[in-house]
């Protein structure tokens, strides 16, 4: 007996989230409506191993402490339920096909084309929308927070040496040397920008984003041309210009709010697309304030913000894109929170309105946050 059999037997007999590893099978709990509390296993807690140390199938669940021979687990289940399991007993002693029945065969052949990775994200972000922990608060996918959280930890080590180092660049988009501190800013001269260390809601660095601050070629200092929807490069060596920005490799900007970890309370948060509308409104007092790195949020984004905070308030850009992300995030909340938008003039940005225009920034941040 393989892997996918005893995970076409698990599906059989109930279990959810179920997913192959190696030797082994992950799932929900067969015995939780007599072991777990509520009846129910909201995480996938049992592993079924191919083989024990007597060669038989064994079982061993992490909620309720289980353990034993698959063979008594399906009598008990027999027992218990009614239903029959003879069929899979049948199969444990090698006297009946396990791809008898074709609904047995159809799961088979789903479970061998996942892979390990798309079973992975299939038994995270998946079934049913689990109870806040909140307890009388919204609810939230808990499990997409879990996925953002499990994000590995970037040693500070590699960022130090760029750390405390500011280029020009920051201080003459109006930011003040202490704001560059409080953000951790970072400069490496080499590649020509300006590094903002990201950290995640523990306050761990989990990566590191680097916005280009040249306008003329990076590599041999001439000029670039600029056609109409075609990508610049330079007039002189021909190279394209390189992207704005980059990050750290393998870096999921979905699973992230910039500034998550510089909390201040609770009650509303700012919501904009980019790094520097983040600072420009932390500097400008209009705090806490996080960034989606981009207009289009990510599942785990929003999680978090209704896990975090009792109200959002979105400030996109003044254009298409941001139009699109004001309104995506309040279609993602779905009204678990209150959520106020803030429209901006065309062709404006929050990074611009505060710092060109302070006056009506606080009448557009201000009026929002007491509506």
């Amino acid at each position: 007996m393989d892997a996918f059999t005893l995970a076409s037997m698990a599906q059989t007999l109930g279990a959810s989230q179920v997913t192959t590893h190696g030797t082994k099978v992950q799932c929900t709990c067969l015995l939780a409506p007599w072991t777990h509390s509520g009846g129910r296993d909201t995480s996938p807690s049992m592993v079924i191993f191919v083989s024990g140390r007597h060669g038989d199938p064994i079982y061993s669940c992490l909620g309720c402490h289980e353990k034993g021979a698959l063979r008594d687990l399906l009598c008990f289940l027999w027992m218990r339920t009614g239903y029959s399991t003879c069929h899979w007993i049948e199969v444990l002693d090698g006297e009946a096909d396990p791809d008898a029945k074709p609904a047995i065969q159809a799961r088979r052949r789903k479970l061998s084309e996942l892979t390990y990775e798309q079973s992975r994200q299939k038994k995270v972000m998946s079934v049913v929308r689990q109870a806040s922990p909140r307890g009388d608060g919204p609810w939230y996918d808990y499990q997409a927070v879990a996925l953002a959280d499990a994000v590995p930890e970037i040693p500070y080590e590699e960022y130090e040496p760029y750390a405390g180092s500011i280029p020009r660049y920051a201080v003459n988009r109006g930011w003040t040397v202490e704001t560059c501190k409080a953000w951790e800013l970072g400069h490496d001269p080499k590649m020509k920008r300006l590094l903002f260390p990201l950290r995640d809601r523990k306050g761990r660095l989990i990566a590191v984003s680097g916005r280009l601050y040249v306008t003329d070629c990076s590599f041999c200092g001439g000029p670039m041309l600029r056609p109409e929807k075609e990508r610049p490069s330079c007039a002189l060596c021909g190279r394209n210009e390189p992207p704005k920005y980059l990050h750290s490799k393998g870096f999921k900007r979905n699973l992230l709010l910039y500034g998550e970890h510089l909390k201040e309370g609770r009650h509303r948060v700012f919501v904009v697309e980019g790094h520097p509308d983040v600072i420009s409104m932390w500097q400008s007092g209009f705090r806490p304030v996080v960034g989606l790195l981009g207009s289009s949020p990510g599942a785990s984004q929003i999680e978090k913000l209704v896990a975090g905070y009792d109200k959002v308030i979105t400030v996109g850009d003044g254009d298409k894109a941001g139009h699109e992300m004001n309104a995506k995030v309040r279609e993602m909340i779905a009204g678990r929170i209150p959520v106020t938008t803030v429209t901006l003039p065309e062709k404006v940005d929050p990074d611009g309105l505060c710092q060109k225009d302070p006056a009506l920034a606080s009448v557009l941040f201000d009026g929002a946050s007491d509506a």
